[in-house]
């Protein structure tokens, strides 16, 4: 009698199984465009550093710092704006 009542309650977990996986695949069609979005804002940021950690862009003079932290702090709101939004 045990052995029926196993036998017969196995279809109930699997009728939750299509709806949860097409729910899952919504989630992560939607989640994917924002992590996305998220690391081409981090490639973004993580450009302007390593442009002036390596010395490919040289600040010539000292006038230009500001515009430089203008520029990092633009990145770096736009990338943090995207994180914090998940």
């Amino acid at each position: 009698m045990a052995d029926f009542a196993l036998f017969a309650a196995q279809p109930f977990p699997l009728m939750f199984m299509p709806p949860l996986a097409f729910i899952a695949l919504l989630l992560e069609k939607k989640l994917g465009k924002d992590y996305e979005d998220i690391s081409d804002k981090n490639a973004a940021l993580t450009k302007v550093i390593e442009e002036n950690i390596t010395g490919v862009r040289t600040v010539k003079a000292f006038s230009a710092e500001s515009l430089e932290m203008k520029k990092f702090d633009e990145k770096n709101e736009a990338y943090d704006n995207a994180r914090q939004w998940i």
